[in-house]
C-alpha cells in the first residue's frame, strides 16, 4: 500500500479487536532520491548566484566590484586579423583576446573588406599571400575613409627583403615574419594600437 511517493505503509497483521495494524515507512530509495534531487537544486541555485554576481561572501563580492570596475576602466582594443590559412587567423585572434583586445578573423580579402567597411578596427593585420595580393587589400583598406589612420600590419611567412620594404613603403605599420613568437607578436601590435589610439 503506498500513500505517497516517498511513504510506504507496512501492515503487521489483525490485532485482536478485529483492526490491522499499520506503520508508515519512508522509502529509503525514494528518500535518497528526493535529497539528491535537493542537493542538486541547492548547487544550481548557488551556481545562478554566482553567475549573477550574487553570492552571501562580502569578501567575494567586493572582489567581483573591483573585477568589473577594471574591466569598465580597460580600453578594450578592436583587431581583425586577416590570413588565407585558419589556423594563424584563429591564433592571431586568441593571443589577442588574451590580452584584452577583441578580435574578428577574415580569411578572405572579401570578408576583410565587408568587416573593415562596417566596423571600427583599431588595428588590422594581413597576409601577403592571400588570392588577392595582401598589398592590393591594404591599398583597398586605405581607401575606407575612417580607416586611414588606422595600423595595418603584415604577418606573413613570405617575408622577403622585397615584401618587407614593399609593405612599409606602402605604409604599413609593421612586418611581421611567420612563423612569429608569441610574445613578441603581442607586444608589436599592443604597442602600435595604443599608440594609434594615444595620439
Amino acid at each position: 500500500m503506498t500513500l505517497s511517493p516517498g511513504i510506504f505503509a507496512r501492515s503487521h497483521g489483525e490485532r485482536a479487536d478485529g483492526h490491522i495494524r499499520i506503520s508508515y515507512e519512508p522509502n529509503m530509495t525514494i528518500s535518497r532520491t528526493l535529497r539528491s534531487a535537493s542537493w542538486w537544486t541547492n548547487q544550481k541555485t548557488k551556481t545562478q548566484a554566482r553567475a549573477a554576481g550574487k553570492t552571501n561572501d562580502p569578501a567575494v563580492e567586493q572582489i567581483s566590484l573591483i573585477k568589473k570596475q577594471k574591466n569598465r576602466e580597460r580600453k578594450l582594443f578592436y583587431c581583425l586579423a586577416s590570413d588565407n590559412e585558419m589556423s594563424v587567423a584563429l591564433m592571431m585572434a586568441f593571443l589577442l583576446t588574451r590580452v584584452g583586445c577583441e578580435a574578428r578573423t577574415a580569411l578572405s580579402a572579401e570578408k576583410a573588406l565587408r568587416l573593415a567597411q562596417t566596423e571600427m578596427f583599431d588595428l588590422i593585420t594581413l597576409d601577403v599571400d592571400m588570392p588577392v595580393s595582401g598589398f592590393e587589400l591594404f591599398q583597398s583598406l586605405k581607401r575606407i575613409p575612417h580607416l586611414r589612420e588606422t595600423p595595418v600590419v603584415f604577418v606573413s611567412g613570405n617575408a622577403t627583403i622585397e615584401n618587407q620594404q614593399r609593405g612599409l613603403n606602402l605604409g604599413a605599420a609593421d612586418f611581421i615574419e611567420k612563423p612569429f613568437d608569441s610574445s613578441d607578436f603581442v607586444s608589436r601590435i599592443l604597442s602600435l594600437v595604443e599608440e594609434s589610439t594615444t595620439a
